[in-house]
């Protein structure tokens, strides 16, 4: 009788801890902003707005583009033509000039193990190694029409395209021109976001599933609620 009583103690600590780990995963976000203006990024909780670190990332130069890969945080310096590696947690510099050379770097995307960059007065995207900062291919996608913003898709990526007033799509693999005016009609699109449906994270089901399966395991020792 104990050792049902054991079990069943055990099952519900199982299933409360699921659902409470659950929860925390998922109010775990912040949200990173970059500040132009005092060149610095700041960090805000992504549920209630309130202040984390108001300077979470200081020294920067115009930095206007941002993306977060595993642990690091990448930056992009419109004013140095750089891109800054800083750890996503703490802040912390890894290596402030991670790729240089760049023309007027505006958005920064992270596609599988590399970053895509759009360089607004080049007119192009750059493909650069996320782990080292190795240039990929510098003129990645060409013919550009004053791009500020990106976004990757499943296999295709999106760029905004602030003069020609359209949105392009491309092979993310390749670069290879999927339909350059894929939307037009548009008033200096600057800012592109995919907006997908909400699902759970798979943490999240996870732990869930693991607060299922306590439950049930204590439902069938303590037997059917009367």
């Amino acid at each position: 009788m104990k050792l049902l009583e054991r079990r069943g103690h055990v099952g519900l600590l199982a299933a409360l801890l699921g659902f409470v780990l659950a929860t925390s995963a998922a109010r775990a976000d912040q949200l990173l902003v970059t500040n132009a203006g005092t060149n610095t990024i700041g960090a805000y909780d992504a549920t209630t707005g309130a202040v984390v670190n108001a300077t979470f990332i200081t020294g920067l130069t115009g930095p206007f583009g941002i993306a977060v890969s595993g642990s690091n945080l990448f930056v992009t310096n419109t004013l140095t033509g750089t891109i800054g590696e800083y750890n996503a947690t703490t802040g912390a510099v890894v290596n402030a000039t991670f790729i240089t050379g760049l023309s007027i770097p505006r958005d920064i995307a992270v596609s599988g193990s590399n970053l895509l960059v759009a360089n607004e007065f080049a007119n192009t995207i750059g493909e650069y190694n996320a782990t080292t900062g190795a240039v990929v291919n510098a003129n990645f996608i060409t013919g550009l029409s004053l791009p500020t913003g990106i976004a990757v898709s499943g296999s295709n990526l999106f760029v905004a395209n602030a003069f020609a007033n359209t949105i392009g799509e491309y092979n993310v693999t390749t670069g290879a021109p999927v339909n350059a005016t894929f939307i037009t009609g548009l008033s200096a699109p600057v800012g592109i976001a995919i907006a997908s449906t909400s699902v759970p994270e798979p943490t999240s089901l996870l732990l869930l599933g693991l607060g299922l399966v306590g439950l049930a395991a204590w439902r069938r020792v303590t037997g059917p609620v009367v």
